[in-house]
């Protein structure tokens, strides 16, 4: 069960990856990855929480809950909050 949730770990962080490079942040960090497993080891649900700067020089966080480790799952469904801009935040 664990070497599962490791697994599908990786492949959210990679897919986070992904899209900060295909959105263009400067920088982000992942403040909050919960995998939520079946008994049998399947998906449930994933919990993810990031904070990022975007091309702009905006910081914003992205909370989002979904069942299928795919792009278009991950930003459907996720909420973005704009954070006011601070001197320690990313960077």
């Amino acid at each position: 069960m664990k070497e599962q949730r490791k697994k599908f770990k990786e492949k959210i962080e990679r897919l986070v990856e992904n899209i900060a490079d295909r959105r263009g942040w400067d920088s982000y960090e992942i403040l909050n990855l919960d995998v939520f497993l079946y008994a049998d080891g399947k998906l449930a649900a994933v919990d993810i929480t990031v904070n990022y700067r975007d091309c702009k020089g905006n910081n914003e966080q992205l909370v989002s809950w979904f069942n299928k480790i795919t792009q278009k799952e991950l930003l459907e469904k996720a909420r973005i909050y704009f954070i006011r801009k601070s001197k320690n935040l990313l960077k």
